[in-house]
This record gives C-alpha cells, sequence and structure tokens, in this order.
C-alpha cells in the first residue's frame, strides 16, 4: 500500500487491477476544498469509463475524478 500526503489529505493506493483502481483518500478537516480533482492514469492509457464515492456517482472528466464537496474519509472505486 502506498501512502502519500498531498496538500489537499492524505491519498493512500490501496488496490490497482487490470480494469479498475480503488483509492482511499482522508479529505483535510480544517478548510476543506470546494472539490478534489483526482487524476488516475492507467498504464494501457485507457480513460476512467465510471467511477463512485463512497457508493455514489461521481463525476468523471476523461482521466480526472471529480470529488465534490469532500469530507473525510472518501473511497474512489473507478472503472476503466
Amino acid at each position: 500500500m502506498l501512502r502519500r500526503t498531498l496538500r489537499l489529505g492524505n491519498l493512500a493506493r490501496a488496490r490497482s487491477g487490470a480494469n479498475t483502481t480503488t483509492a482511499e483518500i482522508e479529505a483535510p478537516d480544517r478548510e476543506p476544498p470546494r472539490e478534489i480533482r483526482l487524476v488516475l492514469r492507467h498504464a494501457g492509457r485507457i480513460t476512467v469509463r465510471a467511477a463512485t464515492v463512497n457508493q455514489a456517482p461521481a463525476e468523471v472528466q476523461g482521466e480526472t475524478v471529480v470529488l465534490a464537496s469532500p469530507r473525510r474519509h472518501l473511497r474512489v472505486a473507478c472503472r476503466y
């Protein structure tokens, strides 16, 4: 598992398969942003077909998943 501290929270990439990626994100508590844009690049240059955030549909723009009003723990699941 990879853990990275980002300006807008902590990211721990839990799992990545041939057609899926799952990311666990801890959004910041102080001064939360209006949105976080999570860019996911597949090694085979395949774009994201669908994504969910905490099991709710999320907006996808190419290889970017838009996390609107992020609060606390977010589980992002993407299908390619």
